[in-house]
């Protein structure tokens, strides 16, 4: 989980049309791929890929939910951070976005529903 958000950030960086830091007499991404529609496209679905892929392991851990309310919990947070800290937020994102936490609520108050074990 933890390498698709990492991706995902990294992914979501190298987007940018202007990246924040640059090297003396060194081309970075923002000036070698400014523009280049196919270098947007592939970003992005590498992007889709690694979304598709954290909506996979959330469904299979739905499937047996009562054992990973807590891990669910986590992912859906750490999922909508991801995309808050790094992303654009467009309509498909905050979508995506308020999914998560309400995903995340619920797991929450499930969890803790739970008798504490000793």
């Amino acid at each position: 989980m933890r390498i698709f958000t990492s991706i995902i950030g990294y992914l979501a960086s190298q987007a940018q049309d202007t990246l924040p830091y640059h090297i003396a007499n060194v081309d970075s991404n923002d000036r070698i791929f400014v523009g280049n529609d196919d270098f947007k496209r592939e970003t992005n679905q590498l992007l889709d890929f690694c979304f598709d892929q954290v909506l996979e392991i959330i469904e299979k851990l739905n499937e047996l939910k009562a054992s990973y309310f807590g891990t669910l919990f986590q992912i859906c947070i750490l999922a909508a951070n991801t995309l808050i800290a790094h992303c654009q937020i467009t309509k498909k994102i905050e979508v995506f976005i308020n999914k998560m936490f309400k995903m995340a609520d619920t797991y929450l108050t499930e969890h803790n529903k739970l008798p504490v074990s000793a």
